[in-house]
């Protein structure tokens, strides 16, 4: 049985597609310009492939780096002493000085740092923007907000996109998408943000056709790999997406074995293309091929390690999942994080609902494989960041972020989602409930976060 017509029209997903709008202008507007997480360096990336260069060049021994107009980098430096300072405001005459600066129509080399490891798909769409604002001869501060913007519509048409594609899994999915850390992301000058909604359509074409008991239509398979060929090469552990192919879709083996090597071989590419002059210099403490010799010497550390890590870091990471802002310096009310958390595991009942239908179905490989996945993609994000970002011998990973779990997170949308019996509580009013809680959390959200955004910027 189904859910309620209500969910199955395009009312949910016009509404969740509708608050992500409101919400993620709110903050294009409201955030300081250069002040969402690593913006200037992806703005550089951004700018350098509107200037026709989508892929970095070597510049320097161990650097890639690209053409950028030298007036960005001035316009991000009157910025600089406000990331990690939460005394420092930003004024009225320092927009203003920064709103003056047109682009000097000059570029130079300039080092892309740690986004020149990124495929350039996903800048695609933000660089279409910035290249469309010189068109119009906008200044720097008016074209970085174009930039966020085209980021926040591309973002809401995926999500809406997706959403009109599931069933069951649509209140899980309305909650992570509405979430201050998701739209945040979406609202700046950063693939993070469709690097989730890509997640979200990629598991809504799958769930789809494995819902109906068929196997991927020609379009459906094509698409699907290309957004997982995206989400591959986008951020190294995304290539564990690829793994969905395996167990959840009912394809002929060959074609979905055939499907994820070109996922590989696109993987492999274009790490060969980044890597093809030698090894980068992105991080002054780190050796990868020390760490990985010194876990080696002794791989029963990995459970030592991850034991200090998550008794380190694992309240950061639920925060930072849920919404810890700008350069990690904006924060949320106590009491809103413990609310949310309480809306998102309602929300997640439809995951244990969904894995008793996978069972009882006798689809268990499909249920292991959503959650094998999403066991790899985070064990690749630890593992990525300590051999690459975590000086050598430490026993604690460093540089991990919840909003980095954000698209893997997706995957238990893909479990929530499977239709059929039994039919459980959440199919009457008790979802219907839970449903209506989630689509009128962006009430308190947004006042929250821009109340944040607000005194943290500007008058606290």
């Amino acid at each position: 049985m189904h859910e309620p017509r209500f969910h199955h029209a395009l009312v949910l997903p016009l509404l969740c597609a509708a608050w992500f709008l409101v919400f993620a202008i709110q903050i294009v507007v409201t955030l300081p310009p250069f002040q969402g997480a690593d913006e200037a360096a992806h703005l550089y990336r951004v700018e350098a492939f509107a200037q026709g260069v989508p892929v970095p060049y070597r510049i320097a021994e161990g650097v890639l780096g690209g053409p950028v107009d030298p007036s960005l980098r001035e316009a991000v430096l009157l910025f600089e002493d406000v990331k990690f300072a939460p005394g420092v405001k930003v004024s009225a005459a320092r927009l203003a000085d920064a709103e003056a600066r047109p682009w000097s129509g000059q570029p130079v080399a300039f080092p892309l740092t740690s986004s020149s490891l990124y495929s350039p798909a996903l800048y695609a769409p933000l660089a279409g923007a910035l290249a469309l604002a010189k068109q119009l001869d906008l200044g720097i501060l008016d074209s970085t907000k174009l930039v966020r913007l085209s980021n926040a519509l591309v973002s809401a048409g995926l999500l809406l996109l997706a959403m009109a594609l599931l069933d069951r899994g649509r209140t899980l999915a309305f909650a992570l998408a509405l979430l201050p850390m998701t739209v945040f992301v979406s609202s700046y000058a950063t693939q993070d943000g469709l690097l989730f909604a890509l997640s979200m359509l990629v598991v809504a074409i799958l769930s789809r056709a494995w819902n109906e008991n068929r196997s991927l239509a020609v379009g459906e398979l094509a698409a699907a790999t290309l957004i997982l060929v995206c989400l591959a090469t986008g951020k190294p552990p995304g290539l564990a997406f690829a793994g969905l192919l395996l167990g959840y879709s009912r394809n002929p083996l060959p074609i979905r074995l055939l499907a994820v090597a070109l996922v590989g071989a696109a993987f492999a590419g274009w790490t060969a293309v980044v890597y093809a002059g030698g090894p980068l210099h992105l991080n002054a403490v780190a050796d990868p091929a020390a760490q990985l010799a010194f876990l080696l010497a002794d791989p029963l550390r990995v459970f030592a390690i991850a034991g200090a890590t998550f008794a380190t870091w694992g309240r950061f990471y639920v925060e930072s999942f849920v919404g810890q802002l700008g350069w990690l310096d904006v924060f949320l009310p106590p009491w809103y994080h413990l609310a949310t958390q309480v809306m998102l595991g309602l929300a997640a009942l439809g995951v244990v609902a969904g894995g008793v239908r996978l069972i009882r179905s006798g689809e268990s490989l499909a249920l292991a494989t959503a959650l094998l996945v999403l066991l790899a993609g985070s064990g690749m994000i630890f593992g990525s960041l300590y051999l690459g970002w975590t000086e050598v011998g430490k026993l604690i990973v460093n540089g991990v972020q919840g909003r980095y779990f954000l698209p893997f997170a997706t995957l238990l949308v893909l479990i929530a989602d499977r239709r059929g019996g039994p039919i459980s509580p959440l199919d009457g009013w008790i979802g219907g409930a839970i449903r209506i809680v989630v689509v009128a959390w962006p009430l308190l959200s947004i006042p929250v976060v821009l109340r944040a955004l607000t005194w943290r910027y500007y008058i606290g």
